[in-house]
């Protein structure tokens, strides 16, 4: 496993297409929202993201037993 630190925005943007329309919302960043962005998509029509994805820092990754 490992253990890594991030810096990233105060908010996520979620993306639903439905049909032809695509509806967006930005939601605060909690646990979460985090553990649904790295999991496997339950849903193909929605994408969850940072938009800017210059502003993720990675500051560190370490093994963890």
């Amino acid at each position: 496993m490992k253990k890594i630190v991030i810096i990233v925005p105060d908010q996520v943007k979620i993306v639903s297409e439905i049909g032809s329309t695509i509806y967006s919302k930005y939601y605060d960043v909690t646990a979460d929202m985090i553990i649904q962005m790295f999991s496997r998509k339950t849903d193909y029509h929605e994408s969850i993201f940072f938009e800017n994805n210059k502003s993720i820092l990675v500051e560190s990754i370490e093994d963890v037993k």
